[in-house]
């Protein structure tokens, strides 16, 4: 079972246009989770992510195997590879643009730096009603963007590194989001990142 332990410094490599004149952010459609933290002051916020690292040994069921795009989604529920347990480190990500060929994960394992998944948090603002955000999403593992739970994009895993341009359709306000990433065979790799005007990503705030 899925455990979200955190939320999804410096700049990130959209900008936000800073003198167009914004409509006043709606509270959260659903109640705050206390993992996800509360939004942020968002005249005043850190754009990131709060990021949990874990890793897996090669003698989990679901790592270390070849993994084919048999067409069937994961059911995220149904799997632990982001239980507490194999919790490797906490850190805050200014951004998700790693690229390919990324392996932030060694404890040394056997298989190590292979086999580790990945929990981003965040608060994702929208401003305007009737628009789409862009996102440029890169990857050779399982990728997962859930909106307060809900999953608004899935990619599969590929052999390839392709990097394409996402396009989703949200009302104004402010949303808790998770990203989750997930590498159990081949190369390791992702991108991720806001590429529309018409919204702002910031890290939550957590309690101390």
């Amino acid at each position: 079972m899925i455990t979200v332990w955190g939320i999804i410094l410096g700049c990130s490599e959209y900008v936000v246009n800073q003198d167009r004149k914004r409509n006043p952010v709606e509270p959260p459609p659903a109640t705050v989770e206390d993992n996800e933290g509360d939004a942020p002051n968002w005249a005043d916020c850190m754009q990131g992510y709060s990021g949990m690292y874990f890793n897996h040994e090669i003698s989990h069921e679901d790592f270390g195997k070849t993994v084919e795009n048999d067409g069937v989604p994961i059911q995220l529920p149904l799997v632990d590879w982001w239980d507490p347990e194999f919790r490797s480190f906490f850190r805050y990500d200014a951004s998700l643009d790693f690229g390919p060929f990324w392996w932030p994960v060694d404890d040394g394992f056997e298989a190590d730096p292979s086999y580790f998944t990945v929990q981003w948090n965040a608060w994702l603002r929208v401003y305007e009603n009737n628009q789409t955000l862009s996102f440029v999403v890169g990857s050779f593992g399982e990728v997962w963007v859930l909106k307060q739970d809900q999953i608004i994009y899935h990619r599969s895993v590929s052999e390839d590194y392709d990097v394409e341009l996402v396009e989703i359709a949200l009302e104004r306000g402010q949303y808790p989001i998770t990203i989750l990433y997930a590498h159990r065979d081949g190369e390791a790799g992702f991108g991720f990142r806001l590429a529309s005007d018409n919204g702002q990503i910031c890290y939550p705030e957590l309690e101390e």
